[in-house]
C-alpha cells in the first residue's frame, strides 16, 4: 500500500512564494509612485526657482533667492528618503513574517517526514535520525537568531533613519 506524501508543507511554500512575489510587486509599485511624485515635486520647485530668478531686479534679490534655493529641495529629498526608508522597513517586515511562516512550515514538514521515515527505517539507522533532528534543532535556533537580529536592525533603522527625518519637530525634541 502506497502512502501519500504530505503536500501541506509544499503548498505552504508555494503560497509563501506567491505572497512574497505579490509583496515585491506592491513595494515596486509604491516605490515607483514615490519616485514619480518626488521627481514631479523637484521639477515644480525648480521651475518656481527659475521663475523667481527671471524676476530678479537687484543683486540683493538674487542673493535672497540663492540663499533660500536649497531649502525646499532639501526638504523634498528628506521626505523622499524618509518615505523610502519606511517603505523598505514595511516591506522587510512583511517579507520576514511570510518567510518565517514558510520556514516554520518547512521545519514541521521535514520533522513529520523524518518521523514517518524513522518508523520504517532499518535497524541501526537511529543515529542518522537523531543527527537529522539535532541539525533541524540547530537550524531552527539559527533561524530564530536571524529573525531577532533582523528585527533589531529594523528597529534601529526606524529609530535612527525614519524617526529623525519624519518631521523637523523630532530633531527639536532631541536637542532640548
Amino acid at each position: 500500500m502506497k502512502k501519500h506524501m504530505d503536500t501541506k508543507g509544499l503548498q505552504s511554500i508555494a503560497d509563501g512564494q506567491l505572497a512574497l512575489g505579490l509583496k515585491a510587486v506592491e513595494a515596486a509599485e509604491q516605490l515607483g509612485a514615490l519616485q514619480l511624485n518626488t521627481t514631479k515635486a523637484l521639477l515644480e520647485q525648480s521651475v518656481k526657482q527659475h521663475q523667481a530668478l527671471l524676476g530678479v531686479k537687484t543683486p540683493q534679490e538674487f542673493g535672497a533667492i540663492a540663499n533660500d534655493a536649497s531649502k525646499p529641495l532639501a526638504q523634498i529629498t528628506q521626505n523622499y528618503l524618509a518615505e523610502a526608508a519606511t517603505l523598505a522597513l514595511d516591506t522587510s517586515r512583511a517579507v520576514a513574517l511570510t518567510t518565517e511562516a514558510q520556514v516554520q512550515e518547512g521545519y514541521r514538514a521535514v520533522s513529520a517526514w523524518l518521523d514517518e521515515a524513522a518508523k520504517t527505517a532499518p535497524a541501526g539507522s537511529e543515529s542518522f535520525f537523531k543527527a537529522a533532528r539535532e541539525m533541524i534543532a540547530v537550524s531552527e535556533k539559527a533561524w530564530g537568531q536571524f529573525i531577532r537580529q533582523t528585527a533589531s536592525m529594523n528597529e534601529q533603522a526606524e529609530l535612527y533613519v525614519v524617526s529623525p527625518t519624519a518631521s523637523p519637530k523630532s530633531k527639536t525634541k532631541r536637542s532640548t
